[in-house]
């Protein structure tokens, strides 16, 4: 059942569905990069957090965040490349072409969604209330609210140009199924 007919607020779902696209690519290169960075403070044995803990704050979940980080990243780059690879068939193909692969990325966007709300509950769960004193902490906790917010947004798009592409496709079948006869016949 599609959420929007023809228009999601001024954009056709053709075109919506190319924006979110984009709109996937940039905020996942970001959450990459992000990812690297505290891959890259977890390797490093004297990390401190400026007005945040003063104890040895992550001895014991080094390891869950170390595995957390990696499954989120690699999700990522899988998010990654099946992106920019849906971007060129929305971009120069028609939508018979991708119409499966189109159905594919929703189902995977829709795990990769609630795997990411899932670790990052999961490590926002263990700051607690020192959330809220970090400003960082604080980014990064309404960057992904609000990545999880539009991510499902964009899946509510993705169905609704999926229906439309199929409406489109049964419209097709039916009008070629006419036979025309030659004049000379």
């Amino acid at each position: 059942m599609a959420v929007f007919k023809q228009k999601v607020l001024c954009w056709t779902l053709a075109s919506a569905t190319f924006a979110g696209l984009i709109y996937i690519m940039i905020t996942v290169v970001f959450a990459v990069v992000l990812r690297t960075v505290d891959l890259i403070a977890i390797g490093s044995p004297d990390i401190e957090i400026s007005r945040g803990f003063h104890t040895q704050w992550r001895s014991h979940q080094a390891e869950a965040f170390l595995a957390s980080d990696i499954i989120v990243f690699i999700g990522h780059m899988i998010t990654l490349i099946f992106t920019f690879i849906l971007l060129i068939y929305v971009s120069r193909e028609h939508f018979v072409m991708y119409m499966d692969t189109l159905k594919y990325y929703r189902r995977w966007l829709m795990v990769y969604t609630f795997f990411e709300f899932c670790f990052s509950v999961f490590e926002f769960s263990f700051y607690g209330n020192n959330t809220f004193r970090l400003e960082f902490l604080v980014f990064i906790w309404l960057y992904w609210l609000f990545r999880v917010a539009v991510n499902i947004l964009f899946i509510l798009v993705i169905q609704s140009r999926e229906e439309e592409m199929k409406d489109e496709m049964a419209m097709e079948l039916r009008f070629s199924e006419k036979k025309y006869s030659h004049s000379y016949a």
